[in-house]
């Protein structure tokens, strides 16, 4: 099936919500999770640097990935915030292709670096995350912080 990949809009929003929350019941093993706060993904549409990357296949969203843009510290970086893809899509090249534009992204916006959160024992993920050469930066509890350099 034909995936075409690109930058949401307000209209991805449901869609975006919805897989967020799909993506936290499989992290946490739960069905009890709480998705959004009520305005956060309208922040993405703002005109700023901060974006949502989409995958679509069929006419529906069926995986995402936000971005966020840090220029406070040294160095300046992007940061990953929310990544998933639909079970049913997994296995498909999706996640490895918006990880390509996130890396595309920070390359326009000028950032040598790319940083995200994993939880420990989100071990899928975290095998993706060291085949693109992401490293370890810092413990934190149950999760790791993760960079890379472009």
């Amino acid at each position: 099936m034909d995936t075409v990949f690109r930058v949401a809009t307000a209209g991805d929003e449901a869609a975006i919500r919805r897989l967020f929350v799909e993506m936290l019941r499989t992290i946490f093993h739960t069905q009890e999770v709480e998705g959004y706060p009520a305005r956060y993904v309208g922040l993405f549409f703002t005109g700023g640097e901060d974006e949502i990357l989409v995958a679509e296949q069929a006419g529906m969203v069926v995986g995402f990935l936000s971005l966020e843009s840090h220029r406070e510290g040294e160095p300046p970086f992007l940061y990953l915030d929310d990544f998933s893809v639909t079970a049913a899509c997994r296995g498909q090249g999706i996640g490895s292709r918006l990880l390509d534009m996130a890396e595309e992204y920070a390359a326009a916006l000028g950032l040598g670096e790319i940083h995200l959160h994993v939880e420990r024992d989100n071990l899928g993920a975290r095998r993706l995350y060291q085949r693109r050469s992401f490293g370890v930066l810092a413990e934190q509890g149950a999760r790791l912080l993760l960079g890379k350099k472009l």
